[in-house]
């Protein structure tokens, strides 16, 4: 009997826990999407079209200030072309998004330092569900293609 109440309570307190992890992940997910979706609104109110990340060096009493990111943003908020620097200031990454009248995204293309395309990635949906992926190089030849059901069963 002793022997079945402790495999109850061990049973609980790993029940306890689980509900507990699965409590804290929502609220993260929750918090996440409400920054997210605040700094978006921010973005559209106050009609901001690119933000510029600044990185100091900092060598004795002087200081140099180099470009590390430049994000532009369309009407609604989305970033529709991210570039990162080095710090001689040459282009290390940068890609261009596009979105659909939902905001979904529709087109990634990301592009090598000398600005030729270096792989394109296609969404389609079907409402408001991804139904699939295609990505091709930047020659336009197909490397990968994914599909995705939704199902109410």
């Amino acid at each position: 009997m002793a022997k079945k109440k402790h495999l109850n309570i061990k049973k609980n307190f790993k029940a306890n826990i689980v509900n507990k992890l699965a409590l804290i992940a929502a609220l993260i997910f929750y918090s996440t999407s409400f920054v997210l979706g605040q700094g978006r609104k921010i973005i559209i109110n106050d009609e901001i079209k690119t933000k510029i990340e600044w990185k100091y060096i900092i060598s004795g009493n002087s200081q140099k200030k180099i470009k590390k990111e430049l994000i532009r943003f369309d009407s609604k908020g989305n970033k529709i072309e991210i570039i990162q620097y080095e710090d001689n200031g040459i282009i290390k990454k940068r890609k261009t998004q596009k979105f659909n009248e939902n905001n979904d995204l529709i087109l990634k293309i990301s592009y090598l330092p000398n600005g030729k395309i270096k792989k394109k990635i296609v969404y389609k949906y079907k409402g408001k569900f991804e139904v699939s992926k295609t990505v091709f190089n930047g020659k336009d030849k197909l490397i990968s293609r994914k599909e995705y059901e939704y199902l109410k069963e």
